[in-house]
């Protein structure tokens, strides 16, 4: 299983690039520069949102968090993560 890696800029926070990673296993770990913090969220708790001609990407729950992509990235994270999602599955199906 691979993790892949895609930075893009973000709508909202202002002025703030993040490297998003996918995990096969079912995480989502977002780096946001130059704040040097740090997002995570298991696939399940993500939801996007279309917010003012972008796409808000929210963890729901205890620990939840937003930021806000361009439409187009943000339909390339949801192909990197459906794609992570088809790899775990075909992984655990030759198992």
């Amino acid at each position: 299983m691979i993790i892949q890696s895609k930075a893009f800029r973000l709508r909202h926070p202002v002025d703030c690039q993040g490297i998003f990673c996918v995990d096969p296993a079912g995480l989502l770990e977002i780096d946001l520069v130059p704040q040097q913090r740090q997002l995570m969220a298991p696939f399940e708790q993500l939801i996007f949102v279309p917010h003012c001609g972008g796409t808000r990407v929210q963890r729901q729950g205890q620990h939840a968090w937003q930021v806000e992509l361009e439409d187009q990235d943000a339909g390339r994270l949801i192909r990197m993560i459906r794609n992570a999602q088809d790899e775990l599955e075909t992984l655990m199906r030759e198992l």
